[in-house]
Protein backbone atom coordinates (compact mmCIF):
# COMPACT_ATOMS: atom_id res chain seq x y z
CA UNK A 1 0.00 0.00 0.00
CA UNK A 2 1.76 3.38 -0.94
CA UNK A 3 1.39 6.24 1.57
CA UNK A 4 0.11 9.40 0.29
CA UNK A 5 2.64 11.54 2.35
CA UNK A 6 5.58 10.52 -0.21
CA UNK A 7 3.45 11.80 -3.08
CA UNK A 8 5.63 14.25 -5.23
CA UNK A 9 4.61 18.03 -4.85
CA UNK A 10 5.08 20.85 -8.51
CA UNK A 11 8.57 22.12 -7.87
CA UNK A 12 6.45 25.06 -9.49
CA UNK A 13 3.63 26.68 -8.09
CA UNK A 14 1.25 28.57 -10.86
CA UNK A 15 2.54 31.78 -9.05
CA UNK A 16 6.00 30.87 -10.05
CA UNK A 17 5.13 29.77 -13.58
CA UNK A 18 3.25 33.11 -14.22
CA UNK A 19 5.92 35.02 -12.58
CA UNK A 20 8.53 33.41 -14.25
CA UNK A 21 6.65 33.81 -18.03
CA UNK A 22 6.26 37.53 -17.61
CA UNK A 23 9.88 38.42 -16.28
CA UNK A 24 10.91 36.60 -19.53
CA UNK A 25 8.00 38.24 -21.78
CA UNK A 26 9.69 41.71 -20.59
CA UNK A 27 12.91 40.62 -21.36
CA UNK A 28 12.06 39.39 -24.54
CA UNK A 29 9.80 42.69 -25.33
CA UNK A 30 13.58 44.77 -24.46
CA UNK A 31 15.56 42.64 -26.27
CA UNK A 32 13.14 42.70 -29.58
CA UNK A 33 13.19 46.81 -28.68
CA UNK A 34 16.79 47.03 -28.74
CA UNK A 35 17.86 44.83 -31.65
CA UNK A 36 15.13 46.75 -33.72
CA UNK A 37 16.75 50.19 -32.50
CA UNK A 38 19.86 48.90 -33.28
CA UNK A 39 18.83 48.71 -36.56
CA UNK A 40 17.31 51.37 -37.16
CA UNK A 41 20.93 53.03 -35.99
CA UNK A 42 22.42 51.40 -38.51
CA UNK A 43 20.17 52.66 -41.53
CA UNK A 44 20.76 56.03 -39.97
CA UNK A 45 24.55 55.40 -39.79
CA UNK A 46 24.44 54.54 -43.59
CA UNK A 47 22.37 57.41 -44.47
CA UNK A 48 25.02 59.30 -42.39
CA UNK A 49 28.12 57.57 -44.43
CA UNK A 50 26.32 58.39 -47.45
CA UNK A 51 26.66 62.25 -47.14
CA UNK A 52 23.40 62.78 -49.06
CA UNK A 53 21.83 65.93 -47.24
CA UNK A 54 18.75 67.78 -47.86
CA UNK A 55 17.57 71.00 -46.55
CA UNK A 56 14.33 70.45 -44.24
CA UNK A 57 12.10 71.93 -42.49
CA UNK A 58 10.90 72.04 -39.30
CA UNK A 59 7.37 71.29 -38.82
CA UNK A 60 5.97 71.11 -35.34
CA UNK A 61 6.77 69.56 -32.00
CA UNK A 62 6.04 66.04 -30.90
CA UNK A 63 5.21 65.27 -27.06
CA UNK A 64 6.72 62.18 -25.78
CA UNK A 65 4.41 60.14 -23.85
CA UNK A 66 6.22 58.47 -21.31
CA UNK A 67 7.90 61.44 -20.54
CA UNK A 68 6.50 63.93 -18.81
CA UNK A 69 7.40 67.96 -20.21
CA UNK A 70 9.19 66.62 -22.86
CA UNK A 71 9.00 67.20 -26.94
CA UNK A 72 11.04 67.02 -29.85
CA UNK A 73 11.57 69.36 -32.43
CA UNK A 74 10.07 67.15 -35.97
CA UNK A 75 11.71 68.00 -39.35
CA UNK A 76 10.32 67.00 -42.27
CA UNK A 77 11.32 66.88 -46.32
CA UNK A 78 9.81 65.82 -49.35
CA UNK A 79 11.56 64.74 -52.80
CA UNK A 80 10.78 65.49 -55.90
CA UNK A 81 9.26 61.88 -55.93
CA UNK A 82 6.99 62.50 -52.83
CA UNK A 83 9.21 60.00 -50.23
CA UNK A 84 8.76 61.66 -47.18
CA UNK A 85 11.80 62.12 -44.55
CA UNK A 86 11.23 62.59 -40.87
CA UNK A 87 12.82 63.27 -38.31
CA UNK A 88 13.65 64.74 -34.72
CA UNK A 89 16.07 67.30 -34.56
CA UNK A 90 17.66 69.20 -31.56
CA UNK A 91 20.53 69.08 -28.93
CA UNK A 92 20.49 65.46 -28.65
CA UNK A 93 18.26 65.93 -25.08
CA UNK A 94 14.58 66.38 -24.96
CA UNK A 95 13.62 69.97 -24.16
CA UNK A 96 11.20 71.10 -21.32
CA UNK A 97 7.95 72.60 -21.38
CA UNK A 98 9.78 75.97 -20.23
CA UNK A 99 10.84 76.13 -23.98
CA UNK A 100 7.89 75.77 -25.43
CA UNK A 101 7.08 79.15 -26.27
CA UNK A 102 11.01 79.20 -27.72
CA UNK A 103 10.97 76.31 -29.57
CA UNK A 104 7.43 76.94 -31.18
CA UNK A 105 8.98 80.30 -33.11
CA UNK A 106 11.60 77.24 -34.71
CA UNK A 107 8.65 75.81 -36.45
CA UNK A 108 9.50 77.17 -40.22
CA UNK A 109 13.29 76.89 -39.67
CA UNK A 110 15.17 75.17 -42.48
CA UNK A 111 18.08 72.39 -41.11
CA UNK A 112 19.81 70.28 -42.97
CA UNK A 113 19.80 66.30 -42.47
CA UNK A 114 21.66 63.39 -44.20
CA UNK A 115 18.57 61.19 -46.00
CA UNK A 116 19.05 57.55 -46.80
CA UNK A 117 16.92 54.69 -48.39
CA UNK A 118 13.00 54.14 -47.86
CA UNK A 119 12.15 52.12 -45.62
CA UNK A 120 8.24 51.22 -46.40
CA UNK A 121 5.93 52.66 -47.82
CA UNK A 122 6.65 56.21 -48.30
CA UNK A 123 8.77 56.76 -45.65
CA UNK A 124 12.71 57.55 -45.48
CA UNK A 125 15.42 57.24 -43.49
CA UNK A 126 17.06 60.56 -42.35
CA UNK A 127 18.97 62.29 -39.31
CA UNK A 128 19.31 65.94 -38.60
CA UNK A 129 23.18 66.81 -39.37
CA UNK A 130 23.39 70.01 -37.29
CA UNK A 131 20.98 69.56 -34.59
CA UNK A 132 20.79 65.44 -33.81
CA UNK A 133 22.52 63.31 -31.52
CA UNK A 134 25.49 60.97 -32.42
CA UNK A 135 24.28 57.81 -33.73
CA UNK A 136 25.29 55.01 -31.15
CA UNK A 137 24.24 52.00 -32.34
CA UNK A 138 26.72 49.85 -29.86
CA UNK A 139 24.46 50.44 -26.81
CA UNK A 140 21.56 49.15 -28.16
CA UNK A 141 23.24 46.28 -29.05
CA UNK A 142 24.47 45.45 -25.76
CA UNK A 143 21.62 45.81 -24.43
CA UNK A 144 19.79 43.33 -26.45
CA UNK A 145 22.36 41.55 -25.93
CA UNK A 146 22.36 41.45 -21.82
CA UNK A 147 18.81 40.75 -22.29
CA UNK A 148 19.12 37.40 -24.34
CA UNK A 149 21.65 36.12 -21.40
CA UNK A 150 19.33 37.51 -18.67
CA UNK A 151 16.22 34.91 -20.63
CA UNK A 152 19.13 32.05 -20.95
CA UNK A 153 20.23 32.69 -17.45
CA UNK A 154 16.61 32.28 -16.12
CA UNK A 155 16.42 28.88 -17.73
CA UNK A 156 19.27 27.70 -16.80
CA UNK A 157 18.26 28.56 -13.22
CA UNK A 158 14.70 27.25 -13.95
CA UNK A 159 16.45 23.76 -15.07
CA UNK A 160 18.94 23.42 -12.14
CA UNK A 161 16.45 24.42 -9.87
CA UNK A 162 13.68 21.14 -11.62
CA UNK A 163 17.08 19.05 -11.62
CA UNK A 164 18.12 19.88 -7.94
CA UNK A 165 13.95 19.79 -6.66
CA UNK A 166 13.75 15.89 -8.51
CA UNK A 167 17.48 14.82 -7.20
CA UNK A 168 18.49 14.17 -10.37
CA UNK A 169 22.39 15.33 -9.76
CA UNK A 170 24.76 12.44 -9.19
CA UNK A 171 26.33 14.35 -6.64
CA UNK A 172 23.20 15.18 -4.34
CA UNK A 173 21.37 12.32 -4.10
CA UNK A 174 19.36 12.42 -1.33
CA UNK A 175 19.30 9.42 0.90
CA UNK A 176 15.93 7.42 0.46
CA UNK A 177 14.12 6.52 3.88
CA UNK A 178 13.45 2.43 4.15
Amino acid sequence: MKDKSNKRISPLSITGIILFTIVNLIFIFIATLMFVSYSDCLKIQKAIDGGVTAEAEIVYLQKHSLSRGTYSLICRYVDENGIIYECACGTGDYYDYTQTALDEQRIGEKVEIYIGEVRYGNKGVCWAVSYGKDVNAKTQLAWGIVCVCLIFVMFVLLSLYLLCFYDKFPFTKRKKSE
